[in-house]
């Protein structure tokens, strides 16, 4: 028993409308990766320099004024394109002094687990 769809098309399932039709529509990922739509850039890590540059530029705009920030890190650097997001993100994930870079203790990690965790570290340790 199958169900018409109202593309014609038939269906063991119930009928989703026409988006039926777009979704068995086959795409050639050859041409879409031809036409730049999904090209990336190389990714290029953070220098030192540039960290300490960074710093700097925050120590001396704040670190609420991502715009001025990079666009002084694009004049700087202008072999790497540092966007604002990029910017601010490595300010508050790496380089703010007032994060703690210690390791994390197993009691820490302990009191903070969920019950898939749980179920996890209990299988992991019956072996």
């Amino acid at each position: 028993f199958f169900f018409q769809a109202e593309d014609g098309i038939r269906d063991p399932l119930w009928s989703r409308g026409l988006g039926d039709v777009y979704k068995r529509q086959q795409v050639d990922m050859e041409e879409v990766k031809g036409s730049g739509e999904y090209e990336r850039e190389e990714r290029a890590n953070w220098t030192p320099e540039q960290d300490y540059c960074m710093t700097a530029l925050v120590n001396t705009y704040g670190s609420h004024n991502w715009q001025t920030i990079s666009q002084y890190m694009i004049n700087r650097f202008p072999e790497q394109h540092f966007t604002t997001k990029q910017c601010r993100e490595r300010w508050w994930n790496k380089l703010d002094p007032s994060i703690n870079h210690a390791p994390v203790s197993y009691t820490h990690l302990r009191a903070h687990e969920t019950r898939e965790d749980l179920v996890c570290r209990l299988l992991l340790e019956k072996k």
